[in-house]
């Protein structure tokens, strides 16, 4: 029988890096389960905890809600969508978190999701993009505007380490962190935030021999792989179309 993977999904915004893995099938096969996403961002949340419900919607009934398809062309206003499926909305409100993390309320909750996952799926799969804000370009160039802004002060650059503390507790057969290129020449207490994002995978921050090959994505001619990573731009994937024309 084909393998299961169940995923936590971090920093998971309005869960597009989840749907994804969770969109894929092969053969009528679905390997890819997610357990629980979590987002502290309201809007995000609402759309993340939208994305549960469809696609446990679809797996119930193999069809679309017809409320979602007429609010999704504005015939209509959005429903209460625990009257469409009580248990398709009970199953997404489980799954999706509203959650900030890094706290002790968020540790708690997703180290209790990760003993459930162990137990119910063959293996696992981490996932998730710590926040940007600190590393990308456009906001390095508005923090550095703002009166008294101390990097070392900005708990977001430090968020990663969340990521490999869940990475440690779950052991999963792999795990995929995306984030912006900024993050590459980012600084913080003189040292590349990357750099110390890389030593910190490599051991999983615990001081131990590595567990995982660190690989990054590329694509060529048109086709993806994996592959060593020589130097840190190694690491970008440029995912911009070609004009073909």
């Amino acid at each position: 029988m084909p393998s299961t993977f169940g995923i936590v999904d971090l920093f998971a915004g309005p869960g597009g890096l989840g749907e994804g893995f969770a969109s894929l099938a092969r053969d009528g096969h679905a390997p890819f389960r997610i357990g629980i996403s979590v987002e502290k961002e309201a809007s995000a949340h609402r759309t993340l905890t939208l994305r549960a419900f469809l696609r446990e919607y679809m797996a119930l009934h193999g069809t679309l809600p017809d409320q979602f398809i007429n609010f999704h062309a504005g015939l209509e206003t959005e429903p209460d969508w625990s009257a469409v499926d009580a248990q398709a909305w009970k199953h997404a409100v489980d799954e999706a978190r509203a959650l900030e993390l890094g706290t002790d309320v968020a540790a708690s909750a997703i180290d209790c999701a990760i003993e459930n996952l162990k137990a119910g799926y063959d293996d696992t799969i981490l996932i998730g993009g710590p926040p940007c804000q600190a590393y990308s370009l456009v906001g390095r160039a508005r923090s550095k505007g703002k009166v008294g802004y101390v990097p070392e002060k900005d708990a977001r650059h430090y968020l990663f380490r969340e990521y490999i503390r869940v990475l440690d507790k779950l052991r999963p057969a792999a795990f995929v962190m995306e984030n912006v290129k900024g993050m590459l020449s980012s600084t913080v207490e003189s040292r590349l935030v990357f750099e110390m994002l890389m030593e910190d995978l490599s051991s999983l921050g615990t001081g131990r021999d590595h567990h995982y090959e660190l690989r990054a994505i590329r694509v060529e001619d048109e086709k993806a792989s994996l592959q060593e990573a020589t130097q840190p731009s190694d690491f970008i994937v440029r995912s911009c179309q070609k004009d073909s024309g």
